[in-house]
């Protein structure tokens, strides 16, 4: 199944290793390298099969050379050069995309090859998002041909949903691109990561931070490095940009300049494209799922910093402060508020005091929290984000809110309950702007923040 988090180690294989034995190196090289292989053989066979003819005397055999298409070879490099190239080093790209600076693009200042791949996909940005943070063998998959990585031992499977389990992604963790049987660091590690705008990640990196290793470091030695930056920027309307950058160096430069040009660099294009594609279709096939039902959302800047205004908006029990709706918020799990936690929410209803629960779903302080309903709510289901971006001194904070009908009862009612909902969430946000504002440190905040007590 696409939707696992980690492979099934309870079923057998037939064709797997004995236990302990991992699955040779050579097949995997094979399928990752072998066809460029060939391919540089052929143009090498053609070359100088093609200087050999025309170097030999008229009337000579070797001139009959020249009509098969062995010679064809010659011709490769050329068009390889000249066409090919550049059209996949930029492949769905605008010139403007691939001329300017990236973010992050300093962490390789020298690189001996760069490729700017771009995509419009018709999903928000937080959306495309969720996709991203789930990126990695053993986690997401690659979105890209299962089939053939895993010819290759590689032991992929691509998500076709979002997995809640895989949205704690951090700076410093190894996102895979192998098992762990082809190398403790067979992947790249998380060099920085900005929800909605940025995910880069890098080797060589410090494997507790994420961070770059200085390329002038006399004891890095011989090394490949790999830069690879997801860029998201929003489009017209609905749409996401996204852009991937790879910006590719090493040591000794000559040799690792001939192995990625020869052998990596159109294995890596056409695992990439499909991988975007991949990426577009999840997006977009959650994205109409999504527009079936009734999203809608709410922005607000608070003139206060994003860690504080982040605290108090994802205590939920800060929220009857600022919601006349809320009668009372319990915390109903132990541990401090993140991924996991849980909270039941009491509020009036037609006239009636309704028990709602919800989970947090993903928590990454201070700019991203989403959650979901998990009992209480009839006819429907409810999943939100809450973003939070520094804007001058203050906080641009967006709540978006997914309400997802069930049944032929839900999918009649839910558009009316939806727009009640907008409107009280509409009241709520101007509260608590008033709230956070006019308080310099609301009472739980100082509590849980000042003094560092546990949630």
């Amino acid at each position: 199944m696409g939707t696992r988090p980690m492979t099934n180690t309870d079923h057998h294989d037939p064709n797997s290793q004995p236990d302990g034995q991992p699955p040779p190196p050579w097949r995997s090289l094979a399928i990752v390298m072998g066809p460029s292989v060939l391919v540089v053989i052929y143009a090498l066979v053609g070359t100088l099969t093609a200087i050999t003819s025309a170097l030999a005397p008229p009337g000579s055999r070797l001139r009959g050379f020249l009509r098969t298409p062995l010679v064809a070879g010659a011709l490769l490099p050329w068009a390889y050069l000249l066409l090919v190239r550049p059209w996949h080093s930029r492949w769905g790209s605008t010139e403007e995309e691939v001329r300017r600076a990236l973010p992050y693009d300093q962490f390789v200042p020298r690189p001996l090859a760069q490729t700017t791949r771009s995509v419009t996909i018709d999903a928000c940005v937080d959306e495309v998002w969720r996709w991203l943070v789930q990126l990695g063998q053993g986690r997401g998959g690659l979105y890209s041909y299962d089939w053939l990585e895993n010819l290759a031992d590689l032991d992929v499977h691509s998500a076709e949903v979002i997995v809640p389990g895989l949205q704690d992604l951090k700076v410093g963790d190894l996102v895979r691109l192998a098992p762990e049987s082809m190398g403790v660091e067979a992947g790249l590690r998380v060099a920085v990561m900005e929800p909605g705008r940025a995910l880069v990640l890098h080797q060589p990196a410090d494997r507790h931070t994420g961070s770059p290793i200085d390329r002038d470091d006399p004891s890095l030695g011989n090394y490949y490095g790999w830069n690879w930056a997801f860029v998201l920027e929003k489009s017209d309307g609905r749409s996401t940009r996204l852009i991937v950058r790879s910006r590719i160096d090493g040591r000794p430069r000559a040799l690792i300049r001939t192995f990625y040009t020869l052998l990596l660099e159109f294995p890596h294009f056409v695992m990439e494209r499909a991988m975007l594609k991949g990426i577009k279709q999840r997006a977009e096939r959650t994205s109409v799922d999504l527009r079936a039902s009734q999203r809608f959302q709410q922005e607000v800047t608070i003139e206060r910093p994003v860690e504080e205004v982040f605290d108090f908006v994802t205590d939920a029990r800060n929220e009857p402060r600022y919601n006349p709706r809320i009668l009372s918020v319990q915390k109903t799990t132990p541990r401090p508020i993140g991924r996991g936690t849980h909270f039941e929410v009491m509020s009036k209803a037609m006239g009636r005091p309704l028990a709602v629960e919800y989970e947090i779903t993903a928590y990454e302080r201070p700019w991203r929290m989403t959650s979901r309903t998990i009992r209480g709510l009839p006819l429907m289901d409810v999943e939100s984000a809450e973003t939070f971006e520094l804007v001058g001194g203050g906080t641009r904070m967006q709540w978006v809110w997914e309400v997802k009908p069930r049944g032929t009862a839900g999918r009649l009612m839910t558009p009316g309950l939806a727009l009640v909902l907008a409107r009280r969430l509409e009241v709520a946000f101007t509260n608590m702007k008033r709230v956070l504002e006019g308080e310099a440190t609301p009472k739980r905040l100082s509590r849980t923040v000042q003094k560092g007590q546990p949630c």
